[in-house]
């Protein structure tokens, strides 16, 4: 996992900054665990619900599949779930979900308002 980490930190060099950012931003407080601690990143994606995408647990479509969460470890699977906060779409959508709406709408078809009131401190798009 070390070459992985290594060759993720290439790849996307503003990764490790952007997250230390998006963890202790305002509105949520946390030290971000070390990029290897899988699982501390596990709970992390559990408790803002992004597992729920990953595991396709609700009616909302994910193109991911069984074997991208395999191939990526749980830091690699936080930073793809975050690029979602600043996707918007080019155009205007009408009933369409985007990348940017969907850890909010999974958040609450779980049930979760805590999660759902972080991704909204967080600055994702709440539909």
């Amino acid at each position: 996992t070390t070459r992985r980490m290594r060759a993720f930190k290439e790849q996307c060099p503003a990764a490790v900054a952007r997250i230390k950012q998006f963890l202790c931003g305002p509105g949520f407080h946390s030290a971000p665990p070390k990029a290897n601690n899988d699982d501390a990143w596990n709970a992390l994606l559990s408790r803002l619900r992004f597992d729920a995408i990953r595991d396709n647990r609700t009616p909302i479509y994910t193109e991911l599949s069984k074997h991208w969460k395999k191939r990526h470890t749980p830091f690699e699977q936080f930073a793809h779930f975050l690029s979602f906060r600043d996707s918007m779409p080019v155009h205007f959508t009408l009933n369409m979900l985007t990348h940017g709406q969907k850890p909010a709408l999974v958040a609450a078809l779980c049930g979760d308002t805590t999660a759902f009131v972080l991704l909204a401190r967080l600055g994702f798009a709440i539909p």
